[in-house]
């Protein structure tokens, strides 16, 4: 958003998805490039149509491509699945472009999920599903076409300015001049919450990340807190470090904008808001104005 409003900006984010979809996001990338698609995807058909006709083959199909290894990869996705996502991502990674390998990567990650027997995106429990064949690459076009048509979009749009996006745990230093920033905004993680590196530990297998080390920095996952006594203690801990580094990039007079929901740690309902108010005060910051809105749902900090 900062871009299309002639704001240039700078995104920091410790989870590699997250940086990932966000760059792809926020890049003008030339028609040229997307036009790249279509011999991907024909190449890609190719290839998984070969490995149906010779299905008996499928060891040798297994040593062609790059298949993540992990605990219980077999009950997490069938034979099949594999060799289709294997051939997807060979091709991808055979790309010269980075910019439009990087949309690629992004369609790719956003099918993994459903062809596997993760039953939801957000929940890490096991669900067989059903799989017909060419279904990875069905999706995977599907999912390209969208994202190219929003990536023309914004390239298409006047005005929109520079934008680096940075993955990097805030609770560092950071590699920004202090008091060189004019409005910070952000929706940092939420208290007992959720847990990104589960949820997204298939996709970020078959990208080639590790979850491990999002799961060591992630703030407020709820496998961590939820059964910690010292949950909110630690989380304000960590909390204050980002809010210092937003403090001191920030110029004087200038506003940062915080989105953050209520928690329920140990069975009692946490006002986050409060807490992060009381923790800026300390470090410099004022209370300008606060709004509140009810939302409901299904969560994990609920329990």
């Amino acid at each position: 958003q900062s871009g299309i409003s002639s704001r240039n900006s700078i995104g920091y984010d410790a989870n590699p998805i997250a940086c990932l979809i966000s760059k792809v996001r926020t890049t003008k990338i030339h028609e040229r490039k997307l036009q790249k698609k279509y011999d991907l995807i024909n190449s890609i058909e190719n290839e998984i149509t070969d490995f149906y006709k010779n299905k008996n083959q499928t060891e040798c199909f297994f040593e062609e491509v790059k298949i993540p290894k992990f605990h219980n990869i077999d009950s997490w996705f069938k034979k099949e699945v594999q060799i289709e996502l294997g051939i997807i991502k060979k091709h991808i990674e055979k790309l010269n472009d980075k910019d439009f390998s990087d949309v690629c990567k992004v369609a790719f990650s956003n099918i993994i999920v459903k062809v596997s027997n993760q039953s939801h995106e957000t929940q890490y429990a096991r669900k067989e599903k059903k799989y017909q064949p060419n279904e990875a690459l069905l999706l995977f076009q599907s999912k390209l076409e969208n994202i190219i048509d929003e990536v023309k979009l914004y390239r298409d749009l006047i005005g929109t300015h520079y934008c680096k996006i940075i993955c990097q745990d805030l609770r560092k230093d950071i590699d920004l001049e202090r008091k060189s920033i004019d409005a910070v905004i952000t929706s940092p993680p939420y208290l007992n919450a959720w847990d990104y590196h589960l949820y997204q530990r298939f996709r970020m297998f078959w990208l080639d990340f590790e979850p491990g080390k999002l799961r060591d920095i992630e703030i407020g996952a709820h496998l961590t807190h939820y059964q910690d006594p010292d949950a909110i203690e630690k989380y304000c801990n960590d909390m204050k470090l980002c809010l210092q580094n937003m403090f001191d990039v920030l110029k004087m007079n200038k506003r940062c904008g915080i989105v953050i929901g209520d928690s329920i740690v140990h069975r009692k309902t946490v006002n986050i808001g409060n807490l992060l108010k009381i923790i800026g005060k300390k470090i410099g910051f004022t209370v300008e104005k606060n709004y509140r809105q009810n939302i409901f749902g299904p969560h994990y900090s609920l329990k």
